[in-house]
């Protein structure tokens, strides 16, 4: 199963960004909340929104698959989400927050999301007008 790969290398990236927190919280002995602490803020966004997005994205995909998609669509949505996550990923955690990494690691998740939902309704046209 295709979507499987992608969700257990998004599953470790997110590990990843979860230690960064944590990381942070217990050097700093900060329970809740960002303690003042921009580098935390940061790392707490980066995290949020992978939560935020990844799993809607993973559904898609394995919906998509399940639903007898072409293997090349799901690796191709899979090798963006990736990409996208780590992009996005890297430009939050600059100096600044801003610039391309962010801008297109944000659009890249946004696309898979959307490509993902036009592929599930694709697949989906031919059973809604059977019978």
């Amino acid at each position: 199963m295709i979507s499987g790969l992608y969700a257990a290398v998004l599953a470790l990236i997110q590990i990843k960004l979860t230690l960064d927190v944590v990381g942070i919280r217990r050097g700093q002995k900060i329970s809740i909340g960002n303690g003042g602490r921009e580098d935390l803020e940061r790392k707490m966004r980066v995290h949020g929104n992978f939560i935020e997005t990844v799993p809607i994205a993973l559904l898609l995909m394995l919906i998509a698959e399940l639903s007898g998609s072409p293997l090349w669509c799901i690796h191709i949505l899979g090798l963006m989400m990736v990409g996208g996550r780590i992009a996005h990923a890297i430009g939050l955690n600059s100096k600044t927050g801003h610039g391309k990494f962010r801008f297109y690691g944000m659009v890249t998740t946004v696309t898979v999301i959307v490509l993902g939902a036009f592929l599930c309704l694709w697949l989906a046209w031919p059973v809604l007008f059977a019978a």
